[in-house]
């Protein structure tokens, strides 16, 4: 295996939930399932977001947690979602959980020491199987984590287990130039654009980039529940997807190793490479 590609999968293995987390996360959801339980009708809960769908990618990330709650509650806080996330906020306000507005207001952050944090998503399932969750302004979105998972899981399987890891790879990037791009619009990116998975990680890349610079809509459809998803800061993007092209063809065609590294640790970050 070329030195790049192993000093790839190096670094994606860097990415990966640590073990110990692996356990508090689980411990955390029984916590907050029990709490939540006591002082808010719910009908279940269950995980969502990169963490369900297995593109994670390190400590950054969000691992949402869905709580089902009663419509009755929608109601009572006249369809704002606002409102609901604060009567939720403060129906869990206890010495066992330090919760904040978060993403945004988007989802209710619940701080934990150590990390990982979990990211409570208030929810109101509806008829087609669909769940609402806040939008940040007051607002409603569409999402359904189980069909999320499932067409992610699909794609896996026919990019021969490589899919999950250049979602991976790609948002590493994001978070190395300071992340002007929605998370999940990344993640959707690839979803629909890389079919064919036979190169090389660092072909991959540079493949991605190069689509970029070719076309970069500003929304693409979730394909679980056609919701759109933004792109993120429009200003920036294209600049930075030229860039990062530009270095990753540099990677590509250097022809010291230790220099391709280098370019590579540009891109991805100051992890990459480190043994």
């Amino acid at each position: 295996m070329p030195a790049e590609e192993q000093a790839f999968q190096h670094f994606l293995k860097g990415l990966e939930l640590p073990g110990d987390h692996v356990r508090a996360v689980k411990e955390r959801n029984s916590l907050i399932k029990g709490l939540i339980k006591k002082e808010i009708k719910i009908s279940g809960v269950f995980w969502g977001g990169s963490y369900r769908r297995g593109t994670y990618a390190g400590s950054q990330d969000s691992i949402k947690l869905h709580a089902v709650i009663s419509p009755k509650y929608f109601y009572e806080c006249q369809k704002n979602s606002r409102k609901l996330l604060n009567f939720v906020k403060h129906s869990l306000a206890s010495d066992q959980l330090d919760i904040h507005a978060g993403r945004g207001g988007q989802v209710l952050t619940v701080r934990f020491s150590p990390p990982p944090d979990i990211d409570l998503v208030p929810s109101i399932k509806l008829s087609n199987g669909n769940y609402m969750v806040a939008n940040g302004i007051g607002g409603w979105l569409k999402t359904n984590p189980a069909r999320q998972e499932e067409l992610f899981n699909t794609k896996e399987g026919s990019s021969g287990d490589r899919f999950k890891s250049l979602v991976k790879l790609i948002k590493a990037w994001n978070r190395n130039i300071g992340e002007p791009f929605n998370s999940y619009f990344l993640e959707l990116l690839i979803y629909y654009r890389v079919n064919e998975f036979s190169k090389t990680f660092a072909e991959l890349i540079n493949s991605v980039f190069w689509s970029m610079t070719v076309f970069l809509p500003e929304f693409l459809s979730c394909p679980a529940v056609r919701e759109p998803v933004s792109l993120g800061e429009l200003k920036s993007a294209a600049e930075r997807a030229e860039d990062a092209y530009s270095l990753s063809c540099r990677a590509l065609n250097e022809g010291s190793s230790e220099k391709s590294l280098e370019l590579w640790k540009a891109i991805l970050g100051d992890n990459f490479g480190c043994n």
